[in-house]
C-alpha cells in the first residue's frame, strides 16, 4: 500500500459532509476547511457546493438543492442518503473531526515533500540542489502556517487572562520594558523593547549608519541583555563585523585598527576589548556572510541555532540582496514583497524579533528635506504593510557641510503598530562605528 494511503479517511470526509447537510447550522465550526482537504471526488465537490449555498444564505442548505446539484453532476443520487446515515447525532463535536481531517491533509503534503526530497537523489548541480532544497523549505513553510493559523480562535476570556499576567509581570517588574531592549534607552522607552514575533525594519540611504546601528544592537542584546542573536550580512564578511564590534566596544579608531598603526595605548585598549568579549559574548552572537541567501535558508539556519543554544532575536543586512526563489516571481518588486513576507511568517513561526535593514531609493535625495518617510518604502512593494516597526536614519551633516547637527544621527520612528512615532536623537562617532544616546529628546 502506498504510504500517503494512510493519510485518508473516506469515512470521516462523509461524516463531515453528511453532518453539513443535517446540520447547516455546524458549519460555522468548519470555517478552516477548504475543498482540497476532501480526497474523494464526489465528497470534494458537494463540500464545495454546500460553502456556496451557506455563504449565501444557510437555508438553501437542505436536501432539495443538493440533489438538484448532484443530478446536474451526474452523481449518482444515492451518495447523499449515505452521507445522511453517516451524521454525527449531535454537531457540537464536529470541530474534533475537522481537526483530524486538516492533520491528515497536513501529512499527505509532508509525504509529498518527503518524495520530493528524496527525487534530490538525482539531483548532481550545486544550484539545482539549492534551489529544490528551497522549494521545499518552502512547502514546509506554507505546511507549518497552516497548521499554525489553525488554532488562532480564542474566547475572549482566554485572551485577557493572557493580558492580565502578562501586565502583572510587567508591573512587578516595573521596568516597562515587554520586549528584548536594544541598549538605546529613548529608542526603548518609545517602543518597550522589541517584540518578539515582529518584523522590524530598519532603513535609510547608504552612509547613513544603519550597519553600524545594528551591529550595535546586536552587541548590546549579547553583552548585556545575553540574549541568543543571530545576525546575517549579506555584504560584509564575519571578520569585517567583528573589526566594527572592536572598534565600537573598545572607542578604537576604525581604520587604524585594520591598519594595525595603533599607539601603545590603542593597543592595550584593543587586548582588552577583546579580552572582555569573548568572555561576555560567548555563544550569543552568531554571525553569517553568505552572500546571496535566501529567506528558506535563512530559517534553516536560525532554526538550527534555536534548537541547539536558543535564539533571541534575528538581524538581516539587508533586504535587498535577499535572493527569491527562482521561478516564484516576474519582476524585483514581487521578489522583495514575498521576501519581506516570508520574514514576518518567520518571525512568528520562530517567536523572536526579525530586524532587517533596507536600503532606500535615490528619490530620498530629490526633495528638499531628505528625511525618509513611509512613502519611500511603497515602491520596494509591501515592506511598510509587513513591518511592524519601521525606522529611519538620517544624518543632516552628510548632505550639508556646514550642518550644525555635526556627529548627530536622527533615528525616525516612522510606524509602530503598539506605540508612538518620534525621533530620537543619537550621537553617531563614524571614525569608532559607534552610536551613543543623547539626552532624552523623543519628539512626537
Amino acid at each position: 500500500m502506498d504510504d500517503l494511503q494512510l493519510a485518508y479517511d473516506i469515512e470521516l470526509e462523509k461524516t463531515i459532509v453528511g453532518t453539513m447537510i443535517t446540520e447547516p447550522s455546524c458549519i460555522a465550526e468548519l470555517v478552516g476547511l477548504a475543498p482540497e482537504n476532501f480526497t474523494n471526488t464526489t465528497i470534494r465537490k458537494l463540500f464545495g457546493e454546500i460553502l456556496r449555498l451557506w455563504n449565501e444564505n444557510e437555508e438553501l442548505v437542505n436536501l432539495d438543492s443538493l440533489t438538484l446539484f448532484a443530478d446536474k453532476q451526474g452523481m449518482n443520487l444515492t451518495i447523499l442518503n449515505e452521507l445522511i446515515s453517516k451524521a454525527l447525532p449531535t454537531a457540537h463535536i464536529i470541530k474534533f473531526y475537522a481537526d483530524r481531517l486538516e492533520a491528515l491533509t497536513s501529512l499527505r503534503e509532508a509525504g509529498r515533500l518527503g518524495r520530493q526530497l528524496l527525487s534530490i537523489q538525482s539531483l548532481r548541480a550545486k544550484e539545482d540542489i539549492r534551489e529544490a532544497l528551497n522549494q521545499a523549505e518552502l512547502r514546509m513553510t506554507n505546511i507549518t502556517t497552516k497548521t499554525i493559523q489553525n488554532d488562532t480562535l480564542k474566547p475572549f476570556d482566554d485572551v485577557l487572562a493572557e493580558v492580565n499576567e502578562e501586565l502583572l509581570d510587567n508591573y512587578e517588574s516595573g521596568k516597562g520594558i515587554t520586549g528584548i531592549p536594544s541598549g538605546f534607552t529613548d529608542l526603548d522607552r518609545a517602543t518597550s523593547g522589541f517584540q518578539r514575533q515582529d518584523l522590524i525594519i530598519l532603513a535609510a540611504r547608504p552612509s547613513m549608519g544603519k550597519s553600524a546601528f545594528a551591529l550595535n544592537v546586536a552587541t548590546k542584546m549579547a553583552i548585556e541583555q545575553k540574549k541568543k542573536v543571530a545576525f546575517f550580512n549579506l555584504e560584509m564578511s564575519r571578520k569585517q563585523m567583528a573589526y566594527r564590534m572592536i572598534a565600537s566596544c573598545g572607542h578604537i579608531n576604525l581604520l587604524k585598527l585594520r591598519s594595525g598603526k595603533l599607539n601603545e595605548d590603542e593597543f592595550y585598549r584593543y587586548t582588552e576589548t577583546i579580552s572582555e568579549l569573548s568572555m561576555t559574548i560567548n555563544k550569543n552572537l552568531w554571525l553569517d556572510e553568505q552572500a546571496g541567501i535566501t529567506v528558506p535558508e535563512i530559517k534553516a539556519k536560525a532554526r538550527k541555532i534555536q534548537r541547539e543554544h536558543g535564539l533571541d532575536c534575528i538581524i538581516i543586512d539587508y533586504l535587498g540582496l535577499i535572493e527569491g526563489i527562482k521561478g516564484e516571481y516576474s519582476n524585483r518588486v514581487e521578489e522583495v514583497s514575498k521576501n519581506s513576507r516570508l520574514l514576518k511568517l518567520m518571525a512568528k513561526e520562530l517567536n523572536v524579533p526579525v530586524i532587517c535593514l533596507c536600503q532606500l531609493s535615490r528619490a530620498v535625495e530629490q526633495r528638499q528635506d531628505k528625511r525618509p518617510m513611509l512613502s519611500d518604502l511603497r515602491e520596494s512593494g509591501s515592506i511598510e504593510q509587513d513591518a511592524d516597526l519601521v525606522m529611519f536614519l538620517y544624518r543632516d551633516e552628510y548632505y550639508n557641510e556646514d550642518s550644525d547637527r555635526k556627529n548627530i544621527a536622527e533615528l525616525i520612528i516612522g510606524k509602530q503598530r503598539n506605540g508612538p512615532t518620534g525621533t530620537i536623537e543619537l550621537l553617531f562617532m563614524k571614525d569608532y562605528n559607534k552610536f551613543l544616546p543623547l539626552e532624552r529628546r523623543l519628539e512626537e
